[in-house]
């Protein structure tokens, strides 16, 4: 039977690291957005600006949830430290290459795989 290879403990405990101050920043920007975005429901003017209102207020919510999705990647790829599969390819089984992870903490397939599927 092979043994997967992985990570060694301190190079783990460094991504998780890197993975924990990326939550605590994404998690500030959302508090921060939120609170643009009651500011710009405070504001109620007619006519025109009231389309760009509209605007600023659909990009900051689409910000939002592009943030909410990574925050969820990340805690997912906290849970993969913990059960032993964080820098694992779920493709192919292969390590991710530390550059990559360091880039996107929460990757979970090897550039290969990665640039192999269509967009």
């Amino acid at each position: 039977m092979t043994k997967v290879k992985t990570y060694p403990k301190e190079k783990l405990q460094m991504f998780k690291n890197i993975i924990l101050t990326r939550l605590d920043k994404e998690n500030q920007e959302v508090a921060e957005i939120g609170k643009s975005l009651r500011n710009t429901n405070q504001h109620r003017v007619k006519s025109i600006e009231d389309s760009i209102i509209v605007e600023e207020q659909e990009n900051l919510n689409s910000l939002i949830l592009r943030k909410k999705k990574l925050i969820e990647h990340l805690k997912r790829a906290l849970l993969r430290i913990d059960n032993g599969t964080y820098g694992i390819c779920c493709e192919t089984g292969e390590l991710i290459d530390e550059k990559r992870l360091l880039c996107v903490p929460h990757a979970t397939k090897t550039v290969a795989v990665k640039n192999s599927r269509p967009r």
